[in-house]
């Protein structure tokens, strides 16, 4: 191309980028239920070059400019935006959705109702429907909430001073996080329209014995009655082989909101239960004890309501307290997926999420390493209104997003690459029928996928993929035939980054239920596969095995006695998947996938040049989370170590004949994590790389057509222009089974 030609298109591709109209984006309601000035947090990705502050950018609905909080997330070589956080409120009717517009223009200042108070002892935020004080030091979540009379001009306490909190059992034994004197708890973001305070501490007993470390963040909004709560716990012991037998884990708020008199509002399938409590040590609750059995409860009566993996309700999962005083709720997201859990209040003011609850008298083993998170939504309002509760708490099931098309996640922004969306109309008609079948086997692996999450029979045994530890998961093996029992069964831990490969195909395709997959999978990654030490051991970032035996351990030693199974941390890459954590953040905003997925990016960079090559996929994982940790970091180190581990590789093909030597299925992958980097680096080798190793493989294992390597053939194909590239290609495609 001639320099002027050069110049005439960088022109012609700015003033596209600069004459974009706004981006059109979609908030969808599929829970049911009204949602009433929701408190939204999502990520847009901009296309290049669009432009290159948040000061340039105005949130519409319905045409009409709305108070909007927009945060810088990542950005392009070029220094424009890449991705953008917003934090805005938006009521949506029931099964309805909304457009909204994202476009350029001057955004009028948000007249923002949020303050906060800091003193050594506490820190007070005010939300302008609400006044929270949160301790610093023993942290019980809420040490006192007020909200305004109707004359606004004075509070009433809805929340008192109080020594519960966050609480766990084991061994017998309480732990509180009360307990420790020494708990952290500091402003982590500011906004106008979000303010996120971070806690960290330890759950202890009353003699300093330490249980779990605990991370929990509280999200205030403004001019908003919801408060977000985002609570870890995670297993610190530095012996791999350790683990709690944890037999309680609750979050338990004591309200002023108490005697007889009081009313309970439950969620449930079909219609909620409501009452009146006759006595001041009524109660009020619901219980998932597995995922085929729910009920409902007072001192009156008990109802068997059936399964939830049945019934999948999403009304199910909140709770509210109230009286003259005002209301209190919870709901708790995934609250049967991750049974048992119990939503309770008592007419003595209580309100209590059992996360794992005491009272069944059961037990789950948190080995060393392992986190669980569980996301929780209260609400505090000062006169009753029941349909204004179930809106504000019940909607943590499903949080509204908003949500762009795919031909704008694809084409327009190649947020995710150089992927298009599913419309037949990319491809050359005598084309279409390899893309189809590409796509309808997608979706049939997907909805196989889903199938057995409800159910499925290994080797004599049959499990869902519900439980404290097991959502998020899925079941892949029993050793001993016949034997039902935790420490026999193998879980998949999603390799290679099935979250990942979801969020691809929800940009492609558009449909909600790919990224409610990613969500809820890569949730199960941060914390589960993901391992959690302190910040000072090595171990601290890697990740375990796949498929693992418990979630924690390796395949037997002898497949006829599953105790022969041992505890393992992986040291290297080879199960590694950082992606679809990242992905989690950019979609929604959250913290603990950001920073745990950056554990597992600095866990990845720490190896350097990567040089296993009897194992392809470990350098393929390290190299697919350098670069994507570059694009949302920005850190061009990261960068750097990739193109060093792709040195490596290059420097071996070049002194031996032998490119590869074993775990051929795995060459696939390598490729792709290097057709990453040449999206950043545009270096040429890359090709040349890519065409030695296929023709290694088209000539040493001829009937090894693994259809993972179709990406490369198509890199070749659009690089090489060689048709027989083209023609395998297609080949390949067409062996592609979901």
């Amino acid at each position: 191309m001639s320099k002027s030609s050069l110049i005439l298109a960088v022109v012609l591709i700015f003033a596209h980028l600069n004459n974009l109209s706004g981006i059109n984006l979609r908030l969808v309601e599929e829970n049911r239920l009204s949602r009433v000035s929701e408190p939204v947090t999502c990520g847009v990705p901009l296309a290049r070059g669009y432009c290159y502050s948040p000061d340039e950018l105005v949130l519409k609905i319905g045409g009409q400019p709305v108070p909007v909080e927009i945060r810088e997330v990542s950005r392009w070589p070029d220094g424009s935006l890449r991705w953008v956080h917003l934090d805005f409120q938006a009521s949506v009717p029931k099964g309805r959705s909304i457009s909204a517009t994202l476009e350029k223009g001057k955004r009028n200042p948000v007249d923002s109702k949020l303050k906060v108070e800091e003193t050594p002892r506490a820190i007070t935020v005010s939300t302008g429907r609400l006044k929270v004080e949160v301790s610093r030091r023993r942290f019980n979540v809420f040490n006192r909430v007020r909200v305004p009379r109707e004359d606004g001009r004075y509070f009433k306490t809805l929340v008192n001073p109080h020594r519960r909190g966050l609480a766990a059992w084991a061994g017998k034994q309480e732990f509180l996080a009360v307990n420790d004197t020494l708990s952290v708890v500091e402003v982590e973001s500011s906004g106008p329209m979000r303010l996120v305070l971070r806690a960290e501490g330890n759950l202890q007993d009353t003699t300093g014995l330490k249980l779990f470390r605990y991370i929990c963040r509280l999200y205030f909004y403004n001019d908003s009655p919801v408060v977000r709560l985002a609570f870890t716990i995670e297993n610190r012991d530095p012996v791999i082989e350790h683990k709690v037998a944890l037999q309680g884990l609750h979050v338990e708020i004591p309200t002023t909101i108490r005697g007889a008199g009081g009313a309970y509002d439950i969620g449930k399938p079909g219609g909620d239960v409501q009452g009146i409590f006759p006595s001041r040590v009524s109660m009020a609750w619901a219980l998932v004890n597995s995922s085929s059995l729910s009920s409902f409860g007072t001192e009156s009566f008990f109802e068997i309501a059936g399964s939830p993996k049945e019934e999948k309700p999403s009304e199910l999962g909140w709770i509210s307290l109230g009286s003259s005083k005002g209301m209190v709720g919870v709901g708790l997201r995934y609250f049967w997926q991750t049974c048992p859990s119990i939503l309770e209040v008592n007419a003595n003011g209580l309100i209590r999420a059992g996360l794992f609850p005491q009272r069944i008298n059961s037990s789950v083993d948190i080995y060393s390493g392992v986190a669980r998170t569980h996301y929780l939504r209260f609400a505090f309002l000062g006169v009753g209104d029941p349909e204004l509760m179930r809106s504000l708490v019940n909607s943590c099931q499903q949080p509204v997003l908003a949500l762009a098309s795919t031909s704008y996640y694809c084409q327009e922004t190649r947020a995710f690459g150089n992927i298009f969306d599913r419309s037949p109309r990319h491809y050359p008609k005598e084309n279409r029928k390899i893309a189809g079948h590409v796509d309808d086997e997608m979706e049939y692996g997907f909805n196989h996928m889903m199938n057995m999450i409800d159910e499925r029979t290994v080797n004599g045994v049959t499990r869902d993929s519900y439980g404290f530890l097991n959502w998020g998961d899925g079941l892949h093996y029993a050793w001993v035939p016949g034997v039902n029992d935790d420490h026999n069964l193998s879980w998949n831990h999603h390799y290679y980054d099935l979250p990942h490969m979801s969020c691809i195909e929800f940009a492609r395709a558009g449909c909600l239920c790919w990224l409610d997959y990613l969500l809820s999978r890569a949730n199960h990654l941060m914390d589960v596969h993901m391992v959690h030490f302190d910040p000072d051991n090595e171990l601290n970032g890697h990740n375990r095995y796949c498929p693992s035996t418990g979630h924690v351990r390796l395949d037997p030693t002898d497949a006829s006695d599953n105790q022969t199974a041992k505890v393992y941390v992986h040291p290297n890459q080879n199960h590694s998947k950082t992606q679809g954590m990242f992905d989690r953040y950019l979609f929604t905003g959250d913290e603990r996938s950001y920073e745990v997925a950056l554990k597992a990016l600095e866990f990845a960079a720490s190896f350097g040049a990567y040089g296993d090559f009897n194992q392809p996929r470990g350098a393929a994982h390290q190299v697919m989370t350098l670069v994507y940790g570059y694009r949302v970091t920005g850190d061009k180190g990261y960068l750097d170590i990739a193109r060093s581990s792709f040195e490596k590789w290059w420097e071996h093909f070049q002194t031996t004949e032998t490119k590869f030597t074993r775990r051929f299925f795995q060459v696939g992958l390598l490729l792709e994590a290097f057709i990453d980097l040449y999206e950043e680096t545009g270096d040429r080798r890359i090709v040349e790389f890519t065409r030695q190793a296929v023709d290694w493989m088209l000539e040493n294992r001829p009937n090894d057509r693994f259809p993972n390597m179709s990406l490369a053939l198509g890199f070749l194909s659009a690089k090489l222009k060689e048709p027989r590239y083209t023609e395998m290609l297609k080949e390949y495609l067409m062996l592609w089974k979901g």
